[in-house]
């Protein structure tokens, strides 16, 4: 892969990085929006926006004045500023990339299927019923130890 120009109105562009130079440090600064922030929605958001900082490498967009926009790596808060129809171009470019760069954590249609442990016969030297209060070293409250 290469990186990739990413088309924004107005003439505008965006370049993402190669996908394939994103670094598991990288990925899991991302990620971590999750334990960051409460609420799927705004935490999903937010790591769109983590995203589209990690891979923006070159932009040529600028403020009313003139003035170059510094790129969401140096500065978060500019995505905030960006106007919807320039914005939602770069969160397509980042939804495109989520499945090569968030695995699926979902259990597959065969582990749904079959529920069986991936261990070799986990529970084969588990007995089929024990008592817990006859089981070595469970005395019940009060009573006195051997």
């Amino acid at each position: 892969m290469s990186d990739q120009r990413i088309e924004l109105p107005g003439g505008h562009y965006a370049v993402f990085r190669d996908v394939e130079t994103v670094t598991n440090d990288e990925r899991s600064k991302a990620l971590a929006v999750y334990d960051e922030i409460p609420g799927r929605v705004a935490a999903n958001l937010m790591v769109y926006r983590k995203l589209i900082a990690l891979m923006v490498t070159e932009w040529d967009l600028t403020y009313p004045d003139g003035k170059a926009m510094p790129l969401p790596k140096t500065d978060l808060g500019v995505l905030g500023r960006l106007p919807i129809r320039t914005y939602d171009p770069l969160w397509r470019a980042a939804e495109a990339l989520q499945t090569q760069l968030f695995p699926e954590f979902e259990p597959t249609k065969e582990a749904v299927a079959n529920p069986a442990s991936p261990f070799d016969d986990s529970n084969s030297s588990a007995p089929n019923s024990v008592s817990v209060a006859t089981s070595p070293g469970f005395l019940p409250p009060g009573e006195p130890t051997a």
